[in-house]
């Protein structure tokens, strides 16, 4: 009976927002990953990681092109899998994604635009966000923004997403957290679906430039009571 208790107080702490995980993930695609016209350029989670400081491991699993179709594919090794080096397993998962999908959706022969429209990404960024909770992980969800060359059709999808996560996530993940990132980086609301500012733009109109990689690790900071870690960074 005390082991059982003991298991369901620690699945509790784990999934309370207000509880400092030090083992996170930062999941997703090629502005997860780093990838970036700017030369110096740092990823956001290695900005994140430096903020945070020693105490904190984060472990970056970004890769250039990926979908939410792929992060699912992915999620068993990539996430529930990964050791930390205190031997434990993540606590925080971050998931930036979604931004291929609608790439995808526009084009694909229309016999597969079904599979990267803006419901396929909602519902697929739900199961992720399901599973991971689910798996006693601390699970954040971040809004997106579109590449500069998308279409209208691209931007109101890119909306759509956004609108769930920020309106629709927590009713249907209990636990999940929504966080918005697009705000941050366009500097308009999320279901603006507005381009990369200038001032963190690469010059691509998608990836980030130094300032931000800067900029999201900061934000990212504020999910935490405290980060320990090189202000000056």
């Amino acid at each position: 009976m005390i082991y059982i208790f003991l298991s369901m107080l620690f699945s509790i702490i784990l999934c309370d927002p207000g509880h400092a995980a030090t083992n996170i993930v930062a999941f997703g695609d090629s502005i997860t990953a780093g990838i970036s016209a700017d030369t110096n350029a740092i990823p956001y989670p290695q900005v994140y990681q430096t903020l945070l400081g020693s105490g904190f491991e984060v472990i970056n699993k970004g890769a250039g092109g990926l979908t939410t179709l792929n992060l699912q594919n992915r999620f068993t090794n990539d996430v529930l899998r990964l050791t930390f080096r205190d031997g434990r397993k993540a606590d925080r998962l971050i998931v930036l994604a979604g931004v291929n999908d609608i790439a995808c959706w526009i084009n694909s022969q229309s016999a597969t635009n079904a599979l990267y429209g803006p419901s396929a990404t909602i519902s697929r960024l739900r199961a992720l966000s399901q599973q991971s909770v689910g798996a006693g992980i601390q699970t954040v969800v971040l809004t997106i923004w579109p590449d500069s060359d998308f279409s209208p059709a691209q931007r109101n999808g890119i909306a759509q997403v956004n609108a769930w996560i920020l309106h629709d996530l927590t009713n249907h993940v209990p636990g999940a957290i929504p966080f918005d990132s697009a705000r941050i980086i366009t500097g308009q609301p999320s279901t603006h679906a507005a381009d990369v500012l200038r001032e963190y733009d690469d010059g691509g109109g998608l990836h980030l430039n130094r300032a931000g990689g800067r900029k999201m690790g900061e934000e990212l900071l504020k999910l935490d009571p405290v980060g320990a870690g090189d202000q000056r960074y």
